[in-house]
């Protein structure tokens, strides 16, 4: 509230400041785990946002046995890739880059493009070579979803969807292998 506050230009007492923007930092879980990755992934989203520096955490590894917990996977990789820590780690081979690109046909992730973004590029951050540009059925749903009133660049999160979608529209653009992304705009 106090950065959106005084990025309007509104006076913000400087410990306010400081102890919202401490209060977040404590706030980020210094150990991921299923239960808690989708929280941390907002959190580090956030700070990252806000060029505020978090550490790396560390990781318990969990079963990836349901969409959810793929997805959760997923969130982990591309915050620690948004925090400079991916590379180098040994804590996530659990996390196979087949089993993220697998999961890109189960409805509860394919049904969402943002969702089918976040694995397949969770995927290509474990492993740029093995997962190549395989696209599955992302590029014809991202089609799709394209063309909100107005504006027609913008995304959708599925075809259904009435709403344009900034984060998923933004996913797809930071990821050069889509056909949406490499689309010139008019």
């Amino acid at each position: 509230w106090f950065f959106a506050y005084s990025q309007a230009g509104g006076n913000t007492p400087p410990d306010g400041m400081q102890a919202t923007v401490d209060g977040m930092r404590a706030a980020v879980p210094q150990r991921v785990t299923s239960g808690n990755v989708a929280m941390w992934a907002k959190l580090v989203d956030l700070a990252v946002t806000l060029n505020l520096k978090v550490p790396s955490p560390s990781v318990r590894g969990w079963k990836l046995t349901s969409p959810e917990t793929i997805y959760g996977a997923a969130q982990l990789v591309t915050g620690l890739a948004q925090l400079d820590s991916l590379t180098g780690r040994s804590d996530l081979s659990w996390i196979s880059p087949s089993t993220l690109i697998g999961a890109l046909k189960q409805p509860e992730i394919a049904n969402s493009n943002y969702r089918s973004l976040l694995v397949y590029q969770a995927a290509k951050l474990l492993s740029p070579t093995s997962v190549g540009t395989a696209t599955p059925g992302i590029d014809s749903r991202l089609k799709a979803s394209t063309g909100c009133p107005g504006l027609p660049h913008l995304l959708r999160d599925s075809s259904s969807d009435r709403e344009c979608d900034l984060r998923t529209t933004e996913l797809a653009l930071s990821t050069a292998d889509f056909a949406f992304a490499k689309a010139p705009l008019k």
